[in-house]
């Protein structure tokens, strides 16, 4: 609820029902009790806290080829990228190749490998160049995640 607040929202029931699913502790008085989720909830920490970048880029040229982000340590090595084609309602790139800080550390070629995984070491500062071949509507995300966070 402090979230939608931020954002000048207000949260729904679901949306409070879903925070508390975070809470082990709720989740496990209700286990207690014999009640159980019914649909596994996301892990907040583990499925969004472990991300250091992600993106969506799109075939048309007014979309970046390089991106440029910090890694300022809070998220822990091994650090992996996930790149993934299609995205949404767009078709699939037909190759995308993606180096990482100038190296190559990925290339996908649609549709043999729509989804590539690869472990990727990051810097202080980073940048992502792509390498995109596909129809005008393309799409392709990739996403840098890490172990887990570090807690302040």
């Amino acid at each position: 609820m402090a979230l939608a607040n931020a954002v000048g929202k207000r949260a729904s029931l679901k949306d409070a029902l879903a925070a508390l699913g975070q809470d082990m502790d709720w989740t496990s008085q209700l286990s207690r009790h014999g009640m159980t989720l019914a649909h596994k909830v996301a892990n907040f920490d583990s499925d969004v806290g472990t991300v250091v970048f992600h993106a969506t880029t799109h075939m048309n040229a007014a979309w970046p080829r390089r991106s440029e982000f910090q890694h300022e340590g809070t998220v822990k090595p091994p650090f992996r990228l996930e790149v993934k084609t299609p995205s949404g309602g767009f078709q699939p790139v037909r190759t995308a190749r993606i180096k990482l800080n100038g190296n190559k550390v990925a290339e996908i070629a649609w549709p043999a490998t729509a989804i590539v995984n690869a472990a990727v070491e990051l810097k202080a500062s980073n940048w992502i160049e792509l390498e995109l071949d596909g129809p005008v509507f393309g799409s392709i995300e990739f996403t840098i995640r890490g172990a887990s966070r570090t807690i302040k």
